[in-house]
């Protein structure tokens, strides 16, 4: 083989590479995962968790790429996770507030990129309930999920987490008997959900 035939050779193979890469991209939907932010990535099912699965493969670090706010848990029960503006946190038990390493993993999240489609200024006080109905008269369509960041004073807010758990894991009905209750009064935050 000639020195211009295996130019020609590497150069058939390289753009056949890329193509490749390209057609496979397309295929699974790995073009640019953010470039399209209207995406809800969720690691595992609820159902899973209550079932006992409380140990996961996937990093921070990968759950990261998939979005910037979000809810969710750490390997063997050990908090609560929050998301927000690319910043992760895990609640534990103490109540109190640590910063998540890239390399702790979780046996489930939700997490979205997210995009303010609406934003609304609410004047007055309202309990849980009638918040619920607030949010549930604001969407436009029923049935879908939709992402929310809520900053305000609250005068009381309850919060919860749950200790970490040890295997034999015990089943989650038994884990939330044993879960400790924050109450906060009068107290400037965000409230992250879908």
């Amino acid at each position: 083989m000639n020195k211009n035939s295996r130019y020609l050779f590497v150069a058939t193979l390289l753009i056949i590479a890329l193509f490749g890469i390209a057609i496979y991209q397309y295929w699974y939907g790995y073009s640019n995962l953010q470039e399209n932010k209207d995406i809800l990535f969720q690691t595992s099912t609820i159902n899973t968790l209550f079932e006992g699965v409380y140990d996961g493969n996937m990093t921070y670090n990968e759950l990261k790429k998939h979005g910037d706010i979000g809810i969710g848990t750490f390997n063997g029960l050990d908090g609560e996770m929050i998301g927000l503006d690319g910043k992760f946190y895990q609640i534990k038990a103490d109540g109190m507030a640590y910063p998540v390493d890239d390399s702790m993993r979780t046996p489930f999240a939700i997490v979205t990129f997210f995009e303010i489609d609406s934003s609304v200024l609410l004047d007055e006080s309202l309990n849980y309930t009638q918040f619920e109905q607030y949010l549930d008269d604001l969407l436009p369509i029923e049935d879908i999920i939709y992402a929310f960041k809520i900053d305000g004073v609250f005068e009381y807010i309850e919060t919860r987490s749950v200790p970490k758990q040890n295997e034999p894991y015990p089943p989650f009905d038994e884990v939330v008997k044993n879960q400790v209750i924050f109450e906060f009064h009068d107290i400037t935050g965000t409230i992250v959900g879908f």
